[in-house]
């Protein structure tokens, strides 16, 4: 069961994809940015093979459909960012957008959730 405080940001790949071979380059550059991330204790990043996704549990919903497949997830619900960034701190402006209000400030535009994200709901 998940903590309704924690923060699950996902990063699902395809063995052998062009895109999500750069993508995992940036996502591993991503704990180095973890003292500018909002609740950085309570925030887990992490990334599987979409093969491993297959065989989670039902609750984390269908396939992704196209890859690389990125995914916050808090409270039973699923969003899925709609676009790829090349620099990690990228990421990280996303993942604090979808936790809560930006905690640094940026010379580039803000990420918002309505453009940028599709939400999805859980099987329970």
């Amino acid at each position: 069961m998940q903590d309704p405080k924690q923060n699950i940001f996902l990063f699902v790949y395809l063995e052998g994809c062009g895109p999500c071979n750069n993508t995992k380059q940036v996502w591993k550059n991503i704990p180095k940015y973890k003292s500018q991330m909002l609740y950085p204790n309570n925030t887990v990043v992490a990334k599987i093979n979409q093969s491993v996704f297959d065989k989670l549990d039902d609750r984390l919903g269908e396939s992704p459909r196209a890859f690389p497949a990125i995914y916050h997830i808090r409270n039973g619900k699923k969003h899925e960012l709609n676009d790829m960034f090349y620099e990690p701190i990228k990421y990280v402006d996303w993942m604090n957008e979808c936790i809560g209000p930006l905690k640094r400030k940026t010379k580039n535009k803000k990420y918002t959730m309505r453009k940028r994200t599709k939400k999805m709901k859980l099987k329970n």
